[in-house]
Parts: structure tokens; C-alpha cells; sequence
């Protein structure tokens, strides 16, 4: 549905995540999310707002395309792929994950990070949802090859 209207996001909600490299380019990732949801799919303005609880935790295996592209400076695209579990108010169940996103960094240590995934719920009555963030991403571990990644 292209009605921006379908999902909205209210109060205080985040996304932590942790990656670590392994090498040749995969790296793996945990993150949680933490949310509510005000407005539904197919919301309509005369329907009363809901007030759902969204609760994510998952596991996924990214894969820096730079090592296919060969380096792209400040730029550092992904894509990734993995499990993960997720509870929208009662409706809980196990996901299939697959998403892309890119880095862009600002110095050798610090970046910005866009991230989009679609969520697909193995259970027929689960919640398929796709979940988009912005945030900012710190390399704890300065041994880098390269100056930018």
C-alpha cells in the first residue's frame, strides 16, 4: 500500500544493533528494536488509533559490496540476510530477513548508517513489515586496512 498513513511511529523507539567482521567482506549482526505503533495497515482517519507494542530482535549476515565494487571511498554499501523473532502486540513469531544499506563515513571512525529490511513472518497468521533506520555507527576496533572501512 503506498498510503503513507499505513504505520506510524510514536513515543520513544530505538534500534541498537552490534556487527563484527569475520572477513572476505561478511560481517554478522545482532540488533533489537523497541517501539509502538499508533496507526495500522489500511488505517483509515474515522478508525481510533491503535496502540500496539513492537518488540524485534534479530540476527543477520551482511556483506560489504565493496569487496565486488572494489573500494568506494566514504561510501560503504551492504546487503544482508538472516532470522530474526518479533512480537507486534500478541502476534509473535520467526522471520526471514533481507535488507541492503550503506555506511557513509565521516572519519576514519565515525559514520552515518541507513538501513532498510524487509521482515517476512514464517507463521501464516504472522506481521510481514519492513523497517527502515537512520543512525550513527562507530568502529570500536581501529585496525582497519582501509582508511575508510
Amino acid at each position: 500500500n503506498t498510503d503513507v498513513n499505513d504505520v506510524n511511529m510514536s513515543g520513544a523507539f530505538f534500534r541498537i544493533s552490534v556487527s563484527r567482521y569475520l572477513k572476505n567482506g561478511l560481517s554478522v549482526q545482532l540488533a533489537t528494536s523497541l517501539n509502538k505503533i499508533k496507526k495500522g495497515y489500511n488505517y483509515e482517519p474515522q478508525d481510533p488509533l491503535q496502540n500496539l507494542s513492537f518488540f524485534a530482535v534479530d540476527t543477520k549476515v551482511k556483506y560489504d559490496l565493496n569487496s565486488i565494487i572494489g573500494g568506494t571511498g566514504r561510501f560503504d554499501p551492504f546487503i544482508l540476510f538472516g532470522l530474526g523473532y518479533s512480537k507486534i502486540d500478541k502476534i509473535s513469531g520467526f522471520n526471514l530477513g533481507a535488507g541492503y544499506g550503506f555506511n557513509v563515513w565521516v572519519t576514519n571512525v565515525v559514520g552515518l548508517n541507513f538501513q532498510s529490511d524487509y521482515n517476512h513472518n514464517t507463521k501464516p497468521s504472522g506481521t510481514d513489515y519492513f523497517q527502515h533506520s537512520i543512525g550513527l555507527v562507530f568502529k570500536l576496533n581501529g585496525n582497519s586496512t582501509s582508511k575508510w572501512r
